[in-house]
């Protein structure tokens, strides 16, 4: 996973370069599965600006929205003790089924969860 700038949409973006001989997809199932990652729209859910082929390099690069938050694994490391408190578990909890529930109902198994700290830029659910 690269950082870059979008000079056109003047934002940052995460860029992700798929080898088609690392991935365990053939050429087809990974444009296909492309495909169905540009429909997601949630709020828990990167957003995927576009993708293009390298065929002679046999990669796809994909362009993303960028998060700066991390990922949930490094979160839960830099905690005291590796213990995240009691409101800010559930609020994890309910962003990421929200979006798991988001991807089963339109028959998408997601299977590349990762984690925007926004904990503390938002009101939390009231459930």
């Amino acid at each position: 996973m690269y950082l870059a700038y979008d000079n056109l949409n003047k934002r940052e973006v995460a860029v992700k370069i798929l080898n088609s001989y690392d991935h365990p997809l053939s050429p087809h199932m990974m444009n296909k599965e492309i495909e169905a990652l540009k429909k997601l729209k949630h709020r828990h859910i990167v957003k995927m600006y576009s993708s293009f082929p390298l065929p002679k390099k046999h990669q796809v690069i994909v362009v993303m929205e960028y998060l700066p938050g991390g990922e949930l694994f490094e979160y839960w490391q830099s905690k005291p003790d590796h213990v995240v408190p009691e409101n800010e578990a559930k609020e994890i909890m309910l962003q990421l089924l929200s979006a798991i529930d988001y991807c089963h109902n339109l028959k998408i198994i997601h299977r590349d969860l990762k984690f925007q700290n926004i904990l503390l830029s938002h009101k939390p659910n009231k459930s």
